[in-house]
């Protein structure tokens, strides 16, 4: 699975209505452990991305990194963005091993919709 599914802001929902499924207690413990296996490299995922922020954003006077607006949006100097973008999309890219759950192990009971399955579908074996 590449990490950037794992970083987009759908997957977690989708993953949240998978754990909170009505599930056999031997697949909610391996859902649970996938879950903590990736918050785990969410974590490390966001610290490489923040170090990336630091290395190509524009520092305000003390060194913090210039951010504008309600979003607090990072700013760069000319041609850091795209060195930014580059490496994001190289960290994106990197495939993680994550164990799957066989579509037979769900049961008949969970309901998810079309745009979870997409989100998950690298996670479930169908």
């Amino acid at each position: 699975m590449k990490l950037g599914v794992l970083a987009d802001p759908r997957f977690k929902p989708a993953l949240s209505k998978l754990q909170s499924a009505p599930l056999s207690l031997k697949t909610a413990f391996k859902v649970r452990s996938l879950a903590k296996a990736i918050d785990k490299e969410l974590v490390t995922y966001e610290e490489t991305r923040q170090a990336s922020l630091q290395k190509y954003g524009k520092k305000n006077e003390d060194g913090s990194l210039l951010t504008l607006g309600v979003n607090k949006n990072v700013q760069f100097d000319e041609g850091q963005f795209e060195l930014f973008v580059k490496e994001l999309s190289e960290l994106n890219d990197i495939d993680v091993e994550l164990e799957k759950i066989k579509a037979s192990e769900l049961g008949e009971n969970v309901k998810l919709s079309a745009d979870d399955l997409a989100m998950l579908e690298d996670l479930l074996d169908l």
